[in-house]
């Protein structure tokens, strides 16, 4: 909206330059207040505004019609049409309605909208795990904090060498080269274009110099927590997904790093990884994993089955142990300047929890990766390789054997989207010894948690219900049937397809409804 204005560009340069004693974080906090305080006073013109142009307008229209008349009622209403837009896009903003793209009206769906955004974003009442309900503002604040304070409280332990067992050095001495060759102003363009922001030489200049660690990345590094509800009017603080809010500044220096660091993954990470590498679609794992569970479905013969087991992890970026990120780095191959500068983008953070509009003290944590850090995707990835490599090392040398669908097809034992994991192994009792080791292993090396209680088992159809209820027993997960969605698509499509994808038009159904 503010764009839409024509005074919006001189009042930045004005500001950008009444400022220039000042270093760049707080010339930006200082033009973010002067813009506050100018978008008021055109707020309160902006009204006068339109009722001056409609005022205008009806004075021209009663007017005798000649050309001169025409081209001011023409001139007028390109004004108005203005004034309604900046109106328009201030209330979708409001109502936080991006997926129209300016194409509705100032409605009273918009006003609606904004309307109860607010109330329904407040949290009224909050309680950690079975504990009491809490309702005071204040204490709901502590609660929150001292819960994140304690979840990105690092709890590793240095392990030795057989952590890292299976995971070899892929990265070559040309590969650090290239990862580390000097940094130009030119190297954060593709950044500054892909974050689609106001660009200025200034603040690529700033971000070199905190990329050559020239500048601390303290300054820049003050992230906010935003809670997000994973289901509606939920009360309890495990179910809210905390969003990392960083700056800006901070976005763009770790988005050209991350732009590097995507030219090695390809060579690094394991091809059962389908998420994030470059090359690589979503779609790969899904329809691998379609035609495997169909053949675990139709395997109605033979002495051997198998099972398929879906992993969920407990707050997978929010555990994630910055030490052992680090021995995954060293023992693929990274050099250690690159490591370095991977562990300041990481470890310079504080938080800030934003509750109900207010925001708490600052505080320092020792692990945990960012979900609004464009460098954490491929961070987690890193991590994920650990879990691969143990996998991978089982199955070579035949202790976790993973499922054929033909004779001719390639084995695969497991199939990895970032967090979302199916692993694929012998429905024995042997089998489930060497899963739970791997994953005892891979939990006490990294410290993540697997979710039991939301981790399920497929059997193929040949396996007997004896041999089913001993492997649930045994890896305390539930068993599934059908295992009805993987990465949000059914994993079974039998002769009914309509039911198979009902799902997707009752939710069309319900955004046009509401």
């Amino acid at each position: 909206m503010w764009l839409l204005d024509e005074s919006c560009h001189d009042e930045v340069k004005l500001l950008w330059d009444l400022n220039k004693h000042l270093n760049i974080p707080e010339r930006l906090h200082t033009v973010g207040e002067g813009l506050s305080k100018w978008a008021m006073r055109i707020r309160r013109k902006k009204d006068g505004k339109l009722n001056s142009l409609k005022s205008r307008l009806n004075f021209l229209y009663n007017a005798p019609p000649n050309d001169e008349t025409l081209e001011e009622i023409i001139e007028a209403k390109l004004e108005l049409n203005l004034e309604i837009d900046k109106t328009e896009i201030y209330w979708e903003q409001r109502a936080r309605s991006n997926w129209l793209k300016n194409n509705d009206h100032n409605t009273s769906f918009f006003h609606s909208l904004a309307s109860n955004k607010r109330r329904m974003n407040k949290i009224m009442r909050i309680r950690c795990a079975d504990g009491p309900f809490i309702t005071e503002e204040d204490k709901m604040m502590k609660t929150v904090v001292n819960y994140f304070k304690e979840l990105f409280t690092s709890s590793w332990q240095r392990n030795d060498d057989n952590t890292y067992e299976g995971v070899f050095s892929r990265i070559s001495p040309f590969m650090n080269e290239q990862l580390l060759r000097e940094f130009k102003v030119e190297d954060f363009r593709e950044a500054f274009w892909e974050m689609e922001p106001t660009k200025a030489q200034d603040v690529a200049k700033f971000c070199l110099q905190v990329i050559n660690r020239e500048i601390s990345l303290h300054e820049v590094n003050s992230t906010k927590i935003i809670l997000i509800p994973k289901v509606r009017d939920t009360d309890t603080i495990s179910l809210f997904r905390p969003i990392s809010l960083c700056s800006v500044l901070y976005k763009i220096i770790s988005k050209t790093i991350a732009n590097r660091l995507k030219l090695v993954l390809d060579q690094c990470i394991d091809h059962a990884q389908g998420a994030f590498v470059p090359s690589r679609l979503i779609l790969d794992n899904v329809l691998v994993a379609y035609e495997i569970l169909h053949a675990l479905k139709k395997r109605r013969r033979g002495k051997k089955g198998f099972f398929a087991l879906m992993l969920d992890m407990n707050k997978a970026y929010d555990r994630v142990e910055w030490g052992f990120l680090e021995g995954m780095m060293k023992h693929m191959g990274f050099a250690s300047e690159w490591i370095s500068l991977i562990k300041h983008c990481i470890s310079s953070v504080s938080y800030i929890v934003n509750f109900n509009g207010s925001s708490s003290e600052n505080f320092f944590p020792q692990r945990s990766l960012r979900q609004g850090d464009p460098l954490s995707p491929y961070l987690f990835l890193i991590c994920m390789e650990g879990f691969s490599a143990l996998l991978n090392s089982a199955a070579q040398t035949g202790k976790l054997r993973g499922v054929k669908v033909c004779r001719e097809s390639p084995i695969v034992n497991h199939l990895f989207f970032a967090d979302d994991s199916i692993i694929f192994g012998d429905a024995n009792e042997i089998g489930g010894r060497v899963l739970m080791e791997i994953l005892k292993r891979y939990e006490n090396a990294s410290e993540q948690k697997i979710n039991l209680d939301k981790s399920q088992i497929f059997f193929s159809s040949n396996v007997s219900d004896i041999s089913c209820s001993r492997l649930v027993q045994m890896l305390g997960v539930r068993r599934s049937l059908c295992m009805e969605r993987y990465l949000g698509l059914p994993t079974m499509v039998g002769r009914k397809k309509k039911g198979a994808f009902q799902h997707i038009c009752d939710r069309i159904r319900m955004k046009v409804q509401s």
